[in-house]
């Protein structure tokens, strides 16, 4: 298609100095032809110079036999009009001169107009037969691209015609506007975001978040992290990239704002610290087998009770999730129990009911002096060396055991019960979510319409030209429209008038044409009524006919 295009531009091109051609030929002939008029002229005034030339000879003639002395005048006269010939001649020549040149100028220009009709002749032939092959190709891309329209799940095919590549432009310009209003009311920021969405967008990272879905994401950023606004371009555009990961891992674009900000308030984290720790947890909850989403959300949920540790509060819900995953408890209930023995009071009296009822051998001190990850580990190491399993032990003894730990029985042998390996949750073949395997999140339709949004958004710049002048524009036909509209409704009243006087004049004529059908006939109404078969009509007074100009159905004024 590109080369067929390509011959047509060169045939245009051809034809078009072809035509310079011929407007120069007709150009040379024209100048030709002025210069023969010139000669013509010139060879007439030579008659005349030559009859001067004679006719000032004869009078010298003359005045010798008339025996004058002083020819002086007659000879100034002769030499005056043998210079005058002279110049004549001069200009005969240089006429002839050039109408030679300009013949073969013309010749010259008639030859490159045949060699050039002869080139358009040959090119002309070759853009047939390429059309001919383009054809065949239209007709076999059109087939494919049904096919890739089936394959895609999407109208692929748009893109292979002008039409549909600029009918998807359009579209696209329309959703970036869209798109940049609900970014702009969601953050209050009008401009300064701007660069922001066009790098998330251009950025070849395979995520494939759409327009709309990194809109999402920054809009989340700007309103839910509040450092987000302060941090450099750099830092920016790295929260941006792992904010994205997290969206197409399916975690919800709010709730990863609400994390880089726990991480910043909560954990005193850096920026790159916060990171760091997100990325940790990526890799943390593929190998326990659970979703981002839902370890995003225990972290959030915890946030303010794991704050007292610090930066280290990263590590140790990193380890309780860990042990909760394997007991198959939740964080937060994993987290509640190792509370139990935050304070010495608490501790001791767990430690003391426990020791007493199963004969264990459990130190309060410990446990309290011990993180809150290493709590679980004790207890369940000092059951373990004791020979005491729950799954074994009477329902009283699970109830009084559950009782003392403050929670319900299936809580109770969850954290007592028999763990979980990790190993199992990593089944032999599964593949690391990293930035290679990704991808496999999203469909092929989706991978397709979003490089038809980065292919467009692309032309950014342009696209931002055209939407703010059509605002442009908009903006400057408000006071015109309400112009317009005041115009028309004048317009319109004024001929309902109009409509309404033509009317008025034309009832007169009504009534004085109007004849009776001969068999239409009124029975007897009224006794004084002469005859039972007399019409009524005669009784009727008639109209009386208008006196002046009347406007008839033509619109010609007439007089009665």
């Amino acid at each position: 298609m590109a080369d067929n295009e390509q011959k047509v531009k060169e045939l245009a091109d051809e034809y078009e100095r072809l035509n310079k051609l011929h407007k120069e030929n007709t150009d040379k002939v024209q100048e030709s032809r002025r210069e023969t008029e010139k000669l013509i002229e010139a060879m007439g005034d030579e008659a005349k110079k030559i009859k001067e030339v004679i006719k000032a000879e004869k009078k010298l003639e003359l005045a010798r036999q008339a025996g004058i002395k002083d020819l002086t005048k007659y000879t100034d006269a002769i030499e005056k009009a043998k210079d005058a010939l002279d110049d004549n001649d001069k200009a005969i020549f240089e006429h002839t001169k050039k109408l030679e040149e300009q013949a073969k100028a013309v010749e010259k220009s008639n030859k490159a107009i045949e060699e050039h009709e002869k080139k358009l002749k040959a090119e002309k032939e070759a853009l047939e037969k390429s059309n001919k092959e383009y054809k065949k190709r239209k007709k076999i891309l059109g087939e494919v691209a049904e096919g890739m329209n089936t394959l895609a799940g999407t109208q692929v095919s748009n893109l292979f015609s002008f039409k549909g590549l600029m009918s998807a432009g359009a579209a696209y310009m329309h959703q970036l506007d869209a798109q940049r209003v609900s970014l702009r009311k969601a953050t209050g920021q009008v401009n300064s975001l701007t660069d922001n969405l066009n790098n998330m967008m251009n950025a070849n990272d395979g995520l494939y978040l759409s327009l709309e879905e990194n809109t999402q994401v920054l809009s989340s950023l700007s309103t839910g992290m509040t450092k987000f606004l302060s941090l450099s371009d750099q830092q920016q555009s790295s929260v941006q990239s792992l904010s994205k990961t997290y969206f197409r891992l399916g975690a919800d674009a709010g709730s990863t704002a609400t994390m880089f900000d726990k991480l910043g308030y909560a954990f005193n984290l850096t920026t790159e610290q916060a990171l760091s720790a997100g990325d940790g947890l990526i890799s943390m909850s593929t190998s326990i087998g659970r979703p981002i989403a839902e370890v995003q959300k225990d972290l959030v949920e915890l946030a303010p009770e794991l704050s007292r540790f610090g930066a280290r509060g990263i590590q140790v819900f990193e380890k309780l999730a860990v042990q909760a995953r394997q007991l198959g408890m939740t964080v937060k209930q994993a987290f509640d129990m190792t509370e139990l023995f935050d304070t010495f009071e608490s501790s001791a009296n767990v430690t003391g009911r426990l020791n007493a009822q199963l004969g264990l051998q459990l130190n309060s001190v410990e446990l309290m002096k011990a993180s809150s990850e290493d709590r679980i580990q004790l207890l369940r190491q000092e059951f373990a060396m004791q020979g005491k399993n729950i799954d074994t032990m009477g329902r009283r003894q699970q109830q009084m055991i559950a009782s003392i730990l403050g929670t319900d029985v299936e809580s109770a042998r969850r954290l007592l019960g028999d763990a979980i390996g990790l190993e199992q949750f990593q089944k032999p073949g599964e593949e690391k979510t990293d930035s290679k395997n990704i991808k496999k999140l999203t469909t092929l339709t989706t991978q397709i319409e979003v490089r038809q949004e980065q292919m467009f958004n692309t032309q950014e710049k342009a696209l931002t030209a055209i939407i703010d002048s059509g605002k442009h524009i908009v903006g400057a036909l408000g006071p015109m429209l309400g112009r317009i509209l005041t115009t028309l409704i004048v317009m319109t009243a004024a001929s309902a008038v109009a409509g309404m006087r033509g009317f008025s004049l034309l009832r007169p004529n009504v009534a004085s044409t109007y004849k009776a059908p001969k068999t239409f006939k009124l029975n007897k109404t009224t006794p004084t009524q002469p005859a039972s078969n007399a019409s009524n009509i005669s009784r009727v007074s008639r109209t009386r006919r208008p006196t002046g100009n009347l406007v008839t159905g033509s619109g010609r004024r007439t007089t009665p």
